[in-house]
């Protein structure tokens, strides 16, 4: 097993997926021994509480309603767009089956999209909506009679992305200054604590350097989990702007 933290780039992550990804780690930490790691861990988790009050109140946004009912649609769109998908598997033609089969193939790489956070949702959705556009899959959606449903998916993702947008830009305009040193403060205890467990691992024996190892383990799985959602939303974010210089609206 590895006996290093991997690393993420904590100030990228914008406040609701920061707080989001402590919470996670935060539980995995949760009674660590030896004795001197928990009273790191106890600062740690003091420091994030700081944090996530302040983010509480941003999030009482007047676009959190709006973000929750539309995410929501996006969700139902989906759900309906695949359900159709696998109930034509047994379409009446041997063509609708076979064209049927190959989209439920798509969709199945994406995982459990409907679970997913709602940054890694709009990521996923808009690739798989960069695939259904190939002229395979038009025709394929075509033969099947459901073209529509890419169609509405595809506006009502953009919709939520367009309202994260505005989210974001009136955060932006709150004064954060708080917030971000709170952040700073929240991100040192975490560093501080993966630094110690790691010291730990190494002179630890036994069974508590397994369980260490384990942690460090469940640790760096959650690391890339963020680490690739930051790669989708930075690509995204660079075909919305590459949208914008080709006449429609990008992200400002």
């Amino acid at each position: 097993m590895k006996e290093k933290f991997n690393g993420l780039a904590l100030s990228r992550l914008h406040n609701e997926l920061h707080a989001q990804f402590h919470d996670e780690v935060l539980h995995i930490f949760a009674n660590l021994p030896p004795a001197e790691l928990s009273v790191i861990y106890n600062s740690y988790a003091t420091a994030f509480e700081a944090e996530i009050a302040l983010v509480d109140e941003v999030r009482k946004s007047g676009f959190t309603r709006e973000i929750v009912l539309q995410n929501n649609l996006r969700t139902r769109i989906f759900r309906g767009f695949y359900g159709l998908v696998k109930s034509n598997i047994y379409h009446y033609t041997a063509n609708g089956s076979k064209a049927a089969v190959s989209l439920k193939i798509l969709f199945d790489n994406y995982g459990k999209v409907s679970r997913k956070d709602m940054d890694a949702k709009t990521a996923v959705i808009d690739d798989l909506l960069k695939e259904l556009a190939k002229e395979n899959r038009v025709e394929e959606l075509a033969l099947l009679g459901i073209g529509e449903w890419a169609v509405q998916l595809g506006a009502a993702n953009k919709i939520f992305s367009d309202l994260m947008g505005e989210r974001y830009r009136e955060m932006a305009r709150r004064p954060t200054g708080k917030l971000v040193d709170l952040r700073k403060v929240t991100d040192g205890k975490y560093r501080l604590l993966c630094s110690a467990i790691e010291y730990h691992v190494l002179i630890s024996t036994g069974a508590a350097q397994e369980g260490l190892l384990k942690t460090v383990a469940l640790v760096n799985a959650v690391v890339e989990r963020y680490n690739w959602l930051l790669k989708q939303r930075v690509g995204y974010n660079l075909r919305r702007n590459k949208k914008g210089v080709n006449g429609e609206q990008g992200l400002t």
